[in-house]
């Protein structure tokens, strides 16, 4: 009885998506040694990120949640600010749906399953694809964080760049699942994951469409349609948004100044690395190009108290061309204008004001601009 009463809750998840649902969790910690006084969770909300804790009583807690479900929530055995262990070890990120979700961690506290949840069960099978990515994620950031304690530019070029082809193979992963299987629970979860800060509005929109309606009409869903939009505003083919912003010295400069050149509009801060590694490369091809009718307008995203690292990252950098910043970090203005939520980034743009592509390395920018700048 008890398993077709959770059936029947699992099925009327499907029906109600994107409304505030009520869910109970029931945690059990099973043969786990570590002592684990509370269990510290959180997700994230429409409003914000919700943190709290439970205490554990007997190998036993409870969670009750009043959100829109199905919903992914992180379980630590240890506060989030706690660094004497490994993430991986005190973490279990688990999708609850509405009703009761049972929580059963065997020997170790990661090692969580819940019986019954399907979008939990399709969680786990993706996370699982797409593991072997994480592991060399996480092997080559502590690579990238090992180069930049020495300072050492060659291997950090190297080992980010490796690190691309392993993001761009893991969200493969998640694209993959999202047009395979539109009806999931996680489809949602799936398709934001696959974009991450960068929307292709072409690739990403006709698989926003597949969804039910339901997920589409949920929170996360109209969120995501939102930053859909923006996106296809800032396409191959769209007129660019036109702005106006401060340089370096206070005055105004306009998307309009440069028409009738192709330009690079470039986002990048004097604290980011990679746009760091790409600026000796961005010199040579814009002095190979610049007396052809290219130019670049560089966007900053660094804030008030990094201004002097800004102009001091321009001058040893050797960029010039314009520079401008509303000193707002990712709040710029401009930056929301195009949707950007991660650095460095890029468009080019024509001279007659439309966006030709979006993101080209530097390699990719010389091959657009050879041909049309003979």
């Amino acid at each position: 009885m008890k398993h077709l009463f959770l059936s029947a809750l699992l099925c009327c998840s499907c029906i109600c998506y994107g409304q505030q649902q009520t869910a109970l969790i029931k945690g059990r910690l099973l043969n786990v040694k570590e002592f684990i006084p509370y269990i510290y969770y959180s997700y994230e909300t429409e409003n914000g990120p919700v943190s709290d804790s439970v205490p554990v009583t007997h190998d036993r807690y409870t969670i009750p949640i009043k959100e829109e479900l199905p919903l992914l929530i992180h379980l630590r055995s240890r506060p989030l600010d706690d660094r004497s262990r490994p993430r991986r070890l005190i973490t279990a990120s688990v999708y609850i749906q509405p009703g009761i979700n049972e929580i059963f961690s065997k020997d170790s506290f990661p090692n969580t399953s819940i019986p019954h949840n399907t979008a939990n069960k399709e969680y786990i099978k993706l996370e699982t694809a797409s593991k072997i990515y994480s592991q060399k994620e996480d092997s080559l950031g502590m690579q990238l964080r090992a180069a930049r304690s020495t300072n050492d530019t060659a291997t950090m070029f190297a080992v980010q760049a490796r690190l691309t082809k392993v993001q761009r193979a893991a969200n493969g992963i998640y694209e993959t699942y999202a047009r395979q299987h539109p009806q999931s629970p996680i489809a949602l979860y799936a398709l934001t994951r696959c974009c991450g800060a960068i929307i292709d509005a072409e690739k990403a929109g006709p698989l926003f469409d597949s969804l039910p309606v339901a997920v589409k009409h949920s929170t996360a869903g109209r969120n995501f349609e939102k930053r859909l939009l923006v996106a296809k505003k800032v396409s191959g083919g769209a007129a660019a948004p036109g702005f106006s912003q401060a340089d370096t010295s206070g005055k105004q400069v306009a998307l309009a100044d440069f028409k009738g050149n192709y330009l690079l509009l470039e986002f990048w801060a004097s604290w980011c690395i990679p746009c760091r590694l790409s600026n000796p490369s961005l010199v040579a091809l814009f002095n190979r190009f610049r007396e052809k009718g290219f130019t670049i307008l560089s966007v900053s995203l660094d804030k008030q108290e990094g201004k002097q690292k800004w102009i001091d990252a321009i001058r040893k950098d050797g960029l010039n061309w314009t520079h401008i910043s509303s000193l707002d970090g990712f709040d710029n203005p401009v930056a929301k204008l195009y949707d950007v939520h991660e650095i460095p980034q890029n468009f080019l743009i024509g001279p007659d004001g439309k966006i030709i592509a979006r993101n080209l390395d530097v390699d990719g920018l010389e091959n657009r601009l050879a041909p049309l700048l003979k």
